[in-house]
């Protein structure tokens, strides 16, 4: 197995895996308990064609990129609504 590319977006990790064999995958990690990468990829993206591999290895790429962005929206939402506002 070679990793062919890997991109870490904060807590998640999405690799392009090419096997000796036959094919490619996408892997896509969460960080876990006890800092360990637990798999959450799809099933479907685990036995890929070489020449698919890596229009879906992008395609994950910008989804856990666009998950990032509203989860840091998010947080940044909830702590605008917990400071006290400055009365003039």
């Amino acid at each position: 197995m070679d990793i062919l590319d890997e991109q870490q977006l904060g807590d998640r990790r999405v690799r392009l895996v090419a096997f000796k064999r036959s094919g490619c995958a996408v892997v896509i990690e969460v960080l876990g308990p006890n800092n360990t990468w637990v798999d959450i990829s799809y099933l479907a993206d685990r036995s890929l064609r070489r020449r698919a591999a890596p229009s879906r290895y992008k395609q994950c790429l910008a989804e856990q990129e666009r998950r990032l962005r509203r989860v840091t929206t998010e947080q940044l939402d909830v702590i605008q609504q917990q400071v006290p506002h400055k009365v003039r």
